[in-house]
């Protein structure tokens, strides 16, 4: 387990390695990150077994980002899937996301 902290963009650099599992938590709120973290994934995860988790804000009032703009992004890609695994409609919407390689 490693526990790392910084811009996304220089994150890539420290890890040499792939990862079966990778947990996030309100990462995804500012929308110039996410292509960042999309990047951070598909160099990364596992493409065997990898999976991420995300945890986040249906919407992030202010900055624009969140759960649709990101599960967009991440299908976009052409490589990796995305569904929501878990959802609260209380108070403020949130859900899980499940992110993994489309495998053959």
């Amino acid at each position: 387990v490693r526990f790392i902290s910084g811009d996304w963009s220089e994150l890539s650099p420290l890890l040499h390695e792939t990862y079966d599992l990778i947990l996030s938590s309100e990462t995804i709120y500012n929308t110039e990150s996410q292509n960042k973290i999309l990047q951070l994934l598909l160099k990364h995860l596992n493409p065997d077994v990898g999976v991420a988790y995300f945890a986040a804000k249906r919407h992030y009032f202010g900055v624009g980002g969140g759960v649709l703009d990101f599960t967009e992004l991440v299908r976009s890609s052409g490589v990796l899937k995305c569904e929501v695994i878990w959802s609260s409609e209380e108070g403020l919407k949130r859900d899980i996301l499940k992110i993994s390689h489309k495998r053959k």
